[in-house]
């Protein structure tokens, strides 16, 4: 079942302070002035789905841990409409990623995005795209600092 419950859409500019200001709380350079241009180009491939989240309603700011809603499931009832709160990562997220071979990347990122987020580690193979390239943007910006 889709949740149809429709959030109020924030501006681009306010999202972009809102993720700056989530940024700065967590160490999260985002100043592009010293990035080189793949540097550039991978920090806004991540930033992108967060921002979207943030325009859309489905991702809100509080200080230094945000908020997720699962907007979409097919796979698994119960987890449209979820949120997923989300802090500063621990050495958790390294251990979530014990026990899979460096050939087994997915099965690694689904692990530190269960470490971030409490959520059990199956769960992320059943969301939709949208939500799983959030959760994966999230990790990954925290895992390339």
């Amino acid at each position: 079942m889709e949740n149809t419950e429709t959030k109020t859409k924030i501006s681009k500019e306010t999202a972009n302070r809102d993720f700056e200001s989530w940024a700065d709380a967590l160490g999260i350079e985002y100043d592009m002035d010293g990035m080189n241009t793949e540097e550039k180009s991978d920090f806004e491939r991540l930033k992108a789905p967060i921002i979207k989240a943030i325009v859309d309603g489905r991702c809100v700011v509080d200080g230094n841990s945000i908020e997720y809603t699962i907007k979409t499931c097919a796979a698994a009832e119960g987890l449209v409409g979820r949120n997923v709160k989300i802090g500063a990562p621990s050495g958790a997220i390294y251990s979530g990623m014990d026990g899979y071979k460096e050939t087994q990347n997915v099965h690694r990122l689904n692990g530190a995005m269960s470490a971030m987020t409490g959520l059990d580690v199956g769960i992320f193979p059943k969301l939709d795209l949208r939500d799983y390239s959030f959760f994966k943007a999230v990790v990954q910006l925290f895992l390339s600092i």
